[in-house]
């Protein structure tokens, strides 16, 4: 629902990443209201729903594989299958249009993709924050324009970053174990900063 509010609301001029970004800002802050007024209700469940909310890992295992697998296995399917206007959206609009591409047609289907994806996976792990953002940027400096290795890569580093997160998250408060997602989000502000100082920095000569 949250997904199918956000594309609503920024459906206009092609799905534009920006538009995007606001209208997920603005559903995610209707979301948070909602979850607020569940948590004052929740009672005796409110402690587990906490922790859910931060994102973890704790009693995830085999079993849970088990059940979101096919939800992982189709749309990463779809997305090997569609290489090609995958890669044309890395262009700019314009160009891609120019090359025979319905971009806003491809920017939904690739938008309703990763909202699957990402749907299957909260709802087992809750929302582990920030690797969605961390792990395409270390894998677009170090594939450069090479666009075919954006994905597997961004694969590899979502998964080592999420594993070194565990790790430091059974180790830190042991033999308690932390949330997942309060260390992803200390690893992920701090690169989110640093990405926009240096996209609005000036470039030295």
């Amino acid at each position: 629902l949250g997904g199918a509010l956000t594309f609503a609301i920024a459906g206009r001029r092609q799905l534009q990443p920006e538009r995007v970004v606001l209208a997920g800002i603005a559903v995610t802050s209707l979301a948070t209201a909602l979850t607020t007024g569940l948590l004052l209700v929740s009672g005796a469940e409110a402690a587990e729903l906490y922790y859910w909310l931060a994102g973890s890992l704790m009693g995830r295992g085999w079993l849970q594989l088990q059940m979101v697998l096919p939800w992982l296995l189709l749309p990463l399917g779809a997305l090997i299958a569609m290489q090609r206007p995958l890669r044309l959206l890395q262009l700019d609009d314009d160009l891609a249009l120019a090359m025979g591409l319905s971009v806003g047609r491809w920017r939904l289907i690739f938008l309703l993709l990763a909202l699957l994806l990402a749907a299957a996976l909260v709802a087992f792990t809750g929302p582990i924050v920030f690797i969605g953002l961390v792990a395409p940027h270390i894998a677009r400096r170090l594939a450069g324009n090479q666009i075919q290795h954006w994905l597997p890569l961004s694969a590899l580093f979502g998964g080592l970053l999420l594993l070194a997160a565990d790790i430091l998250a059974r180790q830190l408060a042991f033999p308690q174990e932390l949330p997942v997602g309060m260390l992803t989000a200390l690893i992920g502000a701090p690169w989110l900063i640093y990405l926009l100082n240096s996209r609005t920095s000036p470039r030295s000569a």
